[in-house]
């Protein structure tokens, strides 16, 4: 019975990296996704850099919506991202403080991209668009004006303030779970080796 809630206690352990996981696919995945909205964008400032909104033809017009849409995805997702973080803090808090603590500070970078891995709490220094969704969303709106450098450089703050909520969510998350699974087989090999035995002595 005791090998039994052994491995009951680590799977239920190995539960709270359940929440971790999905933030990371996500901020991945939107990281990904805005690289290439960036470089877009980039390619668009070396075309239309100096077009006016009100010299552009209809097609170009049309170009530079479709670019607009494509960054406010990109925001869509990061709304998800910050929602689903808030839930993943308050699930974390009664179950372990080093893993809210690491969404803690995800939250924080996400609404300031100066903040650090090691200073979440570090001012945002009078900016007046310190989240990542709030960078994006000016992004969109420069694109929407043909000022694809300005919206270039807040896309790039932005993929900074995810590469850093990779990180933090990434702290000591390889060496926690390496270490678990092992556990887990190991007491996966003594409950064999108890049920082996217990099946011998009752034959």
């Amino acid at each position: 019975q005791r090998a039994i809630d052994d491995l009951r206690a680590l799977l239920k352990e190995m539960e709270k990296w359940a929440a971790t996981d999905e933030l990371l696919r996500l901020a991945r995945a939107l990281l990904l996704k805005q690289r290439g909205v960036t470089r877009l964008t980039a390619e668009f400032c070396d075309r239309l850099g100096g077009v006016r909104p009100s010299q552009a033809d209809k097609d170009q017009q049309n170009q530079v919506r479709g670019l607009g849409h494509d960054q406010r995805d990109c925001m869509a997702d990061m709304e998800t991202l910050f929602e689903k973080m808030q839930q993943a803090y308050a699930a974390m808090l009664g179950v372990d403080r080093w893993v809210a603590g690491n969404v803690a500070d995800a939250v924080k970078i996400a609404q300031n991209t100066d903040a650090t891995p090691e200073n979440p709490d570090l001012p945002a220094a009078g900016d007046r668009t310190p989240g990542i969704h709030q960078k994006m969303d000016a992004a969109r709106d420069n694109i929407g004006n043909f000022l694809f450098g300005t919206a270039g450089s807040k896309q790039k703050a932005a993929e900074t303030g995810l590469e850093r909520i990779i990180t933090v969510l990434s702290r000591r998350r390889d060496l926690d779970r390496e270490g678990l699974l092992r556990d887990i087989e190991r007491s996966s090999r003594e409950l064999r080796r108890l049920l082996e035995q217990q099946r011998q002595t009752t034959a």
